[in-house]
């Protein structure tokens, strides 16, 4: 969200997700093609970690929300994961980095439609 702002666009207009209350629509579309490698990777590394799941099973607020120690394990393999390296078009970039170009890729084709808009697919 914070990088979608950055670049001067509105994170709950998006294309695909359907804006609604309190839902960063343009976010959750720019994520998608970084959900199997982010998103879906950091919650299976969790379950495999111990220290995880003690925390699941002694914090847990409710069944729809979760204790403070595991949102911390998973916030930290969060931040982890964005600052790990893959290769895009031959070179080795950081997550992070690849969404920075996405966000600022998109905000270029915005302003001008005979810019192309690639976005980073893992493959």
């Amino acid at each position: 969200i914070g990088l979608i702002h950055g670049a001067g666009l509105d994170p709950y207009l998006g294309f695909y997700h359907q804006p609604s209350y309190n839902h960063a629509a343009l976010a959750s579309d720019l994520m998608e093609s970084y959900r199997a490698q982010v998103c879906d990777r950091i919650i299976l590394r969790a379950f495999k970690c111990h220290e995880f799941l003690e925390a699941l099973a002694d914090n847990t607020v409710s069944e729809r929300s979760l204790g403070q120690e595991a949102l911390t394990i998973l916030r930290k393999a969060y931040l982890r994961r964005l600052e790990e390296e893959v290769q895009q078009r031959g070179e080795k970039k950081a997550f992070l980095s690849l969404m920075h170009g996405d966000v600022f890729g998109l905000r270029k084709h915005l302003d001008d439609s005979q810019i192309k808009y690639q976005p980073w697919i893992s493959l």
